[in-house]
């Protein structure tokens, strides 16, 4: 695991020498907010995604590259309830592949090496720490030759491993998971 982070930086700052080789950057969107007047409940989330990927094959529909990934929700059940936060910051590594050569259909998966953040749970503030996974299936259209608009549907889930009150640690086996949709903004130089 050691060796995986350093190699896919070599792969991005040496690439395989080829006149079809290619980058893509990509930028991913999600906001949502809900409030509950009848049960006083609130909730919001948003997540912001940002990848660069080069391209390994002869049809540049394989990319691979590193993530970076803005997560943070609150929610607040009943009236005076404590709100309940979560902000963290994940890096990782993604592959990203384009089904057909149209490059309209594709599936993106990442594996978040790093994960760490802030969380309050019943009002205690937590340092946390952890890995996580994103698995996505997408569809975009051009808007020119380069600039691609379209919406990806993510299944993402985190392991928190530990967290620290103060400087107190303790370590657990917690999970986050949701499904997300996301718009996404991707940018090829070819």
């Amino acid at each position: 695991m050691a060796y995986l982070v350093p190699s896919v930086s070599m792969l991005l700052l040496f690439p395989i020498h080829s006149a079809s080789a290619a980058f893509c950057l990509q930028y991913s969107l999600l906001y949502d907010t809900w409030n509950d007047d009848v049960d006083n409940f609130s909730y919001s989330r948003m997540n912001n995604a940002f990848y660069i990927g080069a391209s390994f094959d002869r049809n540049n529909q394989l990319y691979i590259g590193p993530s970076y990934h803005l997560i943070s929700k609150s929610h607040q059940e009943g009236t005076g309830g404590q709100a309940s936060d979560l902000s963290v910051t994940a890096f990782g590594a993604s592959v990203l592949y384009f089904l057909d050569k149209e490059f309209r259909w594709k599936l993106q998966l990442t594996y978040n090496l790093a994960l760490s953040g802030t969380r309050t749970v019943s009002g205690t503030n937590q340092e946390i720490e952890g890995t996580g996974y994103e698995a996505g299936l997408g569809f975009q259209l051009p808007l020119s030759r380069s600039v691609w608009l379209g919406a990806t549907m993510n299944y993402h889930t985190m392991t928190i491993s530990e967290y620290k009150v103060d400087t107190t640690a303790t370590e657990v086996s917690e999970s986050y998971t949701a499904i997300v949709p996301m718009i996404n903004l991707n940018f090829f130089f070819r």
